[in-house]
């Protein structure tokens, strides 16, 4: 491609150094070619990789040229197209870190503000704009991780501009604690200012807040105490969400010595919320709660259902469930009409199944076990077992094998016959007519009328 085919083949040095010259010359010729044609695209960056790995000097000297057009490719549609130049850029970013140069820098951060500029690129999809943009930030952390060359100083205002760089600040937390303890105080910083700033607007902090806060807990635990509990009181004015009791288990999990500081601040809120009144002064003398009046609207169903949610997740005391257990169980009356369905339905499940257990259990003792608890049942009860559902289950007790079985059927029935007697006494003076049917054409049956009178 590069020479006269008839030419004679020399040895001499510097005819492979006019060679080598003449290969760079083509492959930079192609990468900087306007219109993309993909086989010289293709071409140039597998001959640009391996002219980097086998003439790294001649290659060097290029090497500005190769740094501006290489990210074009980078940019091609094709797949493999992409992969071949990441190559390429692998190649002469492993050359130019062994070797001192100006430009060096200057390469360094065009590489990491083109792959940032890729995800601009209107004309690539986005699958393929993200993983050009991969490619490259990928081949910087292969070169330059190991150097260490990746530091976090997080400026109050940049984050405040883009809150979610906290997500990112706390899983690099999360990965090497030891490494970022001496950002601790700047971060303390920042968050505090973004919760005054939330509490001032009155509206809620952004959840990359909460989630930054539950990694930080998570990564360096008891060490700072004295730093979420100077946050505690400002976290608690944000209102209750689900980032919030996100945080406050992390905090009740791994720094027990703030367990009861997070439980007042939650109870606060929750008792708030649910009654519709301040929490009482632990100071004050013991008191009995005070009922509801009346039945209360809920407003916010959402935020009630999470207040309900949060209180069975931790672990209060038993004197703070007391004072508000009535407003829970009497007067949400939507709430608790949305939630009657699933209760009943739960109940009617248990119910069926249970009397099935009587009727199809293959152990006797089972069978017996079930039917003799609903003889012994009350009234209340036993007004369940008289709908017709269950009537149609238990009616199958009395053709069972054992006799015990179908006498506790016959029990049971009696009693059930005294809250449903339409169904229950007209199957069972069948069953007696066919019992007293069978007695009087069975011959055993006539020796056992034969003994009645001595009896």
């Amino acid at each position: 491609l590069f020479f006269d085919k008839t030419t004679d083949f020399q040895t001499s040095k510097s005819y492979a150094a006019e060679l080598v010259e003449k290969c760079l010359d083509q492959c930079l010729e192609w990468l900087e070619e306007p219109i993309r044609n993909e086989q010289r695209r293709l071409a140039s960056v597998l001959l640009a990789r391996e002219l980097a790995m086998f003439t790294s000097t001649s290659f060097f000297l290029r090497a500005n040229v190769f740094f501006k057009n290489i990210f074009t490719v980078l940019r091609d549609p094709k797949p493999q197209i992409r992969i071949a130049s990441i190559n390429a850029l692998h190649a002469a970013l492993t050359i130019t870190s062994q070797r001192e140069a100006k430009l060096k820098t200057e390469w360094y951060t065009k590489c990491y503000s083109e792959a940032l500029n890729t995800m601009k690129i209107s004309e690539l999809s986005k699958d393929d704009r993200t993983h050009s943009m991969l490619l490259t930030v990928s081949l910087k952390l292969k070169i330059f991780g190991r150097k260490g060359l990746i530091c976090m100083r997080p400026d109050l205002e940049g984050v405040q501009k883009n809150s979610t760089a906290l997500v990112t600040l706390g899983l690099l937390m999360l990965q090497n604690p030891e490494r970022y303890r001496g950002n601790v105080p700047q971060m303390m910083m920042v968050v505090m200012d973004m919760l005054n700033t939330a509490i001032s607007k009155k509206r809620s902090p952004e959840q990359s807040v909460f989630i930054f806060l539950t990694l930080f807990v998570k990564a360096y635990k008891e060490s700072v105490m004295n730093e979420i509990k100077q946050l505690l009181s400002l976290l608690f004015k944000t209102g209750l969400s689900k980032g919030l009791t996100c945080v406050m288990h992390e905090v009740v999990r791994h720094i027990n010595q703030l367990q009861m500081d997070v439980q007042d601040g939650l109870m606060k809120e929750l008792y708030m919320i649910l009654t519709g009144c301040v929490l009482p002064s632990k100071l004050d003398p013991p008191k009995k709660p005070v009922l509801p009046t009346h039945t209360l609207q809920v407003s916010n169903i959402p935020l009630t259902v999470l207040a309900l949610d949060t209180l069975g997740e931790f672990e209060f005391q038993r004197h703070y469930l007391e004072m508000f257990m009535q407003y829970i169980s009497d007067v949400y009356e939507k709430v608790h009409r949305e939630h009657r369905q699933w209760v009943l339905a739960l109940i009617h499940g248990v119910l069926r199944s249970l009397v099935s257990a009587g009727v199809v259990d293959p152990q006797l003792e089972v069978r017996l076990c079930v039917l003799q608890c609903f003889c012994e049942a009350d009234r209340a009860f036993l007004s369940h077992l008289a709908q017709p559902e269950m009537l149609q289950l238990q009616f199958m007790s009395l053709h069972d094998e054992k006799l015990e079985i179908q006498e506790a059927a016959v029990c049971l029935l009696g009693r059930l016959s005294e809250l449903n007697p339409a169904l229950v006494l007209p199957r069972m003076r069948r069953v007696l007519l066919e019992t007293l049917s069978q007695l009087t054409n069975s011959g055993q049956a006539k020796s056992v009328f034969n003994t009645l009178p001595s009896l």
